[in-house]
């Protein structure tokens, strides 16, 4: 005479996984970050504009910060594009004064994001005032205003940052690190205007 069966129902269970899994924390799902991008970034483009920070030097010295300028519109550019916002690079670029502190917080923390270590990171808050303070120095009577060159000097850190980031998330990428026929073209004329800027500066005037 055949036994009867014992329903899957009335299986004893395991009381201790029973209760583990009753009570294990909820899992979450976290999707992950490709390591050549870098988050709201499209595949393949540069997190930051790239020059080399001599160029960036150069460029601003001969054009009296215009090239700054550039410079700045370059990187809100990508800021907006990555961030997916409604910032306008222009202005922000024209007004660099006021918004230079905030890009130099998102260099900071896109080298974070990139696996640098707050150590080996950009000093963003020093940098910032360094180079806001020195390019309010145009507002100074002669010759003293002709200190607002060394704002310059302080977009080379940022410069650096922004390219070991670019190496770091999309390697490869150019590294704009020679001087074009226009570049060229500034440089020449702009040294010119320097020069001449010099002699009125602090040459006698003629009685």
């Amino acid at each position: 005479m055949s036994q009867p069966q014992q329903s899957a129902s009335s299986v004893p269970t395991d009381p201790t996984s029973d209760i583990a899994a009753r009570f294990a924390p909820p899992q979450a799902r976290v999707e992950a970050i490709s390591p050549g991008q870098l988050p709201g970034q499209t595949l393949g483009q540069p997190v930051w504009f790239s020059v080399s920070p001599v160029k960036l030097l150069v460029m601003c010295t001969v054009t009296m910060q215009l090239y700054g300028v550039y410079w700045l519109y370059q990187q809100w550019k990508l800021v907006r594009d990555r961030e997916k916002s409604s910032i306008m690079p222009a202005p922000r670029a024209f007004f660099g004064v006021i918004f230079f502190w905030a890009l130099c917080g998102r260099v900071r923390d896109s080298q974070l994001a990139a696996g640098f270590s707050a150590k080996d990171a950009l000093n963003a808050g020093g940098t910032a005032a360094a180079w806001i303070v020195f390019s309010l120095m145009w507002k100074a009577p002669d010759p003293f205003w002709w200190v607002a060159m060394i704002a310059a000097v302080f977009l080379m850190p940022v410069q650096a940052a922004m390219n070991a980031v670019n190496e770091a998330v999309t390697p490869g990428q150019p590294r704009n690190d020679r001087f074009t026929a226009l570049n060229w073209v500034g440089i020449v004329l702009g040294s010119l205007f320097i020069v001449m800027a010099l002699i009125g500066t602090f040459m006698p005037a003629e009685v």
